[in-house]
């Protein structure tokens, strides 16, 4: 994993909820064997959402690279098959990764299992964020035909202080309340944690790099006497969720902001390679950071995964409002 010097808001102010309607149980303990975990049958139809909040026991050793595996593939659950082929991903949410991941198969068979684990989680983040924002657009009609009562007033008046603006301006609150493309989230965090594989991601669940002046944190070995600290977490979902929180916040990304509006404004798909180009100050590495994100994501194909939806969602889901 590469130490970078990226600033970083107030990541979490208000915790977007995972979703956790459990219509199975996965029982991931150390002493659950060869087995794989028992994950639902494959969906005939996606009309039910399935939602799996998998636990990450003591320190992650419940669970093993190989047992995700044997269990994915059981359910069908193949990152061809939901993306260009269209499948429901299903709501699988880790909450540790494999304990041993850097181990286990080819370099190849990390990397897909790796992406798999990621694609519910960033999923899940997204849609709670394309709830509020569907909630926005709402609003703006309503307001604009009409008045806003005080609940709605009051609902924008949370949210305007949890992306970090003083005032509850409709249009403003667009250009923050939106989603970070699933290709870019996935390679920012393959870069970010060594595929899942970096001491950060094992201790603390910090899949993107990102530092906390706080005093609290993962040291880093080579800048123990650094005033930062790498930030940890206590789940997978809640990093995605503070990464995004961060792209849609902090003054740095400004540039990214705006060009994803440019694109929402044209009606055309956000672009993770091209909003990739705007985040050179993620890394103290710059434009080659740039390169090496859109270098995994062309190599990695993950531009398919773009259009990818959680089982439930319409088709397109994710590249609406």
């Amino acid at each position: 994993m590469t130490e970078t010097s990226k600033p970083h808001g107030g990541f979490e102010k208000a915790g977007i909820g995972v979703l956790c309607v459990a219509v199975a149980t996965l029982y991931l303990l150390a002493a659950f064997a060869p087995a794989a975990p028992r994950l639902p049958a494959r969906q005939g139809s996606d009309a039910t959402p399935v939602a799996l909040v998998m636990p990450g026991g003591d320190g992650g050793v419940g669970y093993s690279a190989q047992l995700l595996h044997d269990a994915f593939d059981r359910i069908g659950y193949r990152l061809a098959a939901v993306g260009a082929d269209g499948e429901p991903v299903p709501r699988i949410l880790l909450a540790k990764m494999p304990r041993d991941l850097a181990e286990f198969g080819t370099v190849d068979m990390r990397k897909r299992i790796f992406l798999r684990i990621m694609l519910p989680l960033v999923l899940e983040v997204n849609s709670a964020i394309l709830r509020e924002r569907k909630k926005l657009l709402d609003l703006k009609a309503r307001a604009e035909y009409g008045g806003l009562g005080a609940a709605d007033r009051d609902w924008l008046d949370r949210l305007a202080d949890n992306y970090g603006l003083a005032d509850p301006d409709i249009a403003v609150l667009l250009n923050r309340v939106d989603v970070v493309p699933v290709s870019l989230a996935l390679a920012q965090a393959a870069e970010e944690s060594g595929w899942g594989t970096s001491r950060f991601t094992r201790e603390g669940n910090a899949l993107f790099g990102q530092w906390t002046f706080s005093g609290s944190g993962l040291v880093p070995r080579r800048a123990e006497d650094a005033p930062y600290r790498v930030r940890a977490f206590s789940t997978l979902a809640e990093a995605v969720r503070a990464y995004s929180h961060n792209l849609n916040t902090h003054r740095a990304y400004d540039e990214f902001r705006r060009k994803r509006a440019a694109m929402r404004a044209a009606a055309v798909p956000l672009d993770g390679y091209a909003l990739a180009g705007t985040l050179r100050q993620y890394s103290e590495r710059r434009e080659e950071y740039v390169r090496s994100l859109r270098s995994i994501i062309v190599a990695n194909d993950l531009q398919a995964l773009d259009m990818a939806r959680l089982a439930g969602q319409d088709a397109g889901y994710g590249t609406k409002y």
